[in-house]
């Protein structure tokens, strides 16, 4: 998230919420152009994160510890400006660059970054079951990384633009096509299938849920698919201002989402397969209201870390989508 500062200048927070719904902020370290997008938890126990900063520059593989101390890595970056970020063999951190250089690259535990050109901008990367790095980019293709990029497009819906990736049983790579309305897979060996979503409107977000189906968000709605192919769609249960972005699944059971709209105060909400409705946690339709300076931004990225608490990255405008 951005912030306004009493003196007129953006803020950038990292924020923790517990089980709870209490926020704690970080803000040391970052930079007045920091724009922390997305976390994932390293083998040293501390959360690393894309810094995809702005036009400006700033950009960075970022690194926060349990404590709050905040390290910045940028040598090697150059114009590709990371977005989003996995862990990867060795313990190496790769995530996507979508600036000026698109890229696909990789930082090192000690903060060594190494990027490879691209044609065009990467959307979303995933670790695949084969010791690849699968991503998105372009709009129009998956791709493993690992030393030599691969392409698949036979079976693509070529007028769609293909968002995001996600392991789900069966050890296909799951993808959705907001364009084409379609969520579909791809096998290890690069067979594409698409299965469509039901009529749902730009599928979005995707995670394998607890209960063995790919849950996603979409316009307006959430939704599963079967490895069968099977959808089934939860508008009824998403409140009319509101859209579903991210979704995260946690180990026990839950799902996790983070819900705003043109006029919907920002939400985060959650999902316990097989429950008769959905759980706002915080927002305009829960009986919680959001921590003090939370009820004017968005929560922008949301993951979830080992200890079973969010991680959330926050912005100033409400109604920004992801690029």
């Amino acid at each position: 998230m951005r912030r306004i500062k009493p003196e007129g200048s953006y803020h950038a927070l990292i924020g923790h919420m517990d089980e709870a719904g209490g926020v704690e902020e970080f803000d040391e370290g970052l930079t007045q152009y920091s724009s922390p997008d997305e976390f994932v938890l390293g083998p040293d126990g501390d959360l690393w994160f894309a810094d995809d900063a702005s036009a400006i520059g700033g950009s960075a593989i970022g690194r926060i510890s349990p404590e709050g101390a905040i390290t910045r890595f940028t040598t090697g970056l150059g114009a590709s400006r990371p977005r989003r970020i996995v862990v990867g063999p060795g313990g190496n951190f790769w995530f996507t660059g979508v600036g000026d250089s698109p890229a696909i690259g990789f930082a090192t535990p000690e903060g060594a970054i190494s990027a490879f050109s691209l044609p065009g901008r990467p959307r979303d990367l995933v670790g695949g079951p084969d010791g690849n790095i699968w991503f998105t980019y372009g709009g129009e293709s998956v791709s493993p990384a690992s030393g030599e990029i691969k392409e698949f497009r036979d079976g693509l819906n070529q007028e769609g633009s293909i968002w995001d990736i996600a392991v789900g049983p069966g050890g296909y790579i799951w993808f959705t096509n907001p364009g084409a309305n379609d969520v579909d897979r791809v096998s290890e060996q690069g067979e594409i299938t698409e299965i469509g979503n039901g009529g749902l409107v730009e599928p979005r977000d995707i995670t394998a849920g607890p209960d063995g189906n790919m849950w996603f968000t979409y316009w307006r709605g959430i939704g599963k698919v079967s490895l069968q192919g099977e959808v089934t769609s939860l508008r009824e249960k998403i409140a009319p201002d509101s859209s579903p972005r991210e979704i995260v699944s946690e180990p026990d059971g839950r799902l996790w989402f983070v819900s705003y709209g043109e006029s919907a105060i920002p939400a985060i909400g959650r999902i316990i397969p097989g429950m008769p409705k959905l759980q706002p946690v915080l927002g305009k339709h829960s009986s919680d209201r959001l921590p003090e300076g939370m009820a004017s931004t968005a929560p922008y990225r949301l993951n979830l870390i080992l200890d079973r608490s969010l991680g959330l990255s926050r912005r100033q405008d409400s109604g920004q989508s992801r690029g």
